[in-house]
């Protein structure tokens, strides 16, 4: 197995650097620009959800699975108004995992008790 993880390293190490462009502009006018933050709840949450996300994000309350639902519609339509694409994968239970899945097991993880 070890000898594998050597092969991948050396295979690495061979790859050469994509050039990236650095953004003209100022550093804060594209910094987070794809981030789902306070700002971006308040335009696709509704009143009532962002109020219980900001509870568990702050003070680490419990998250249902009905506010994690909501959270993911309001996620999902930003992040295609963005540009993003949606990408489900299947485990091979044949269950279906979302960024609701993600956001609500982040959160019970994370939790404050």
């Amino acid at each position: 197995m070890s000898s594998l993880r050597f092969k991948v390293l050396d295979e690495a190490f061979k790859r050469k650097a994509v050039p990236v462009e650095t953004p003209n502009g100022k550093t804060s006018e594209y910094f987070a620009k794809y981030v789902f933050n306070r700002n971006a709840m308040n335009k696709y949450l509704s009143k009532e959800t962002l109020k219980v996300l900001t509870e568990a994000i702050d003070n680490g309350k419990p998250l249902n699975r009905e506010i994690a639902d909501h959270v993911d519609k309001g996620m999902r339509i930003w992040a295609m108004e963005a540009g993003a694409t949606l990408n489900f994968r299947k485990d091979a239970s044949g269950f279906v995992f979302s960024a609701c899945d993600l956001v609500f097991f982040l959160l019970m993880l994370f939790k404050k008790n």
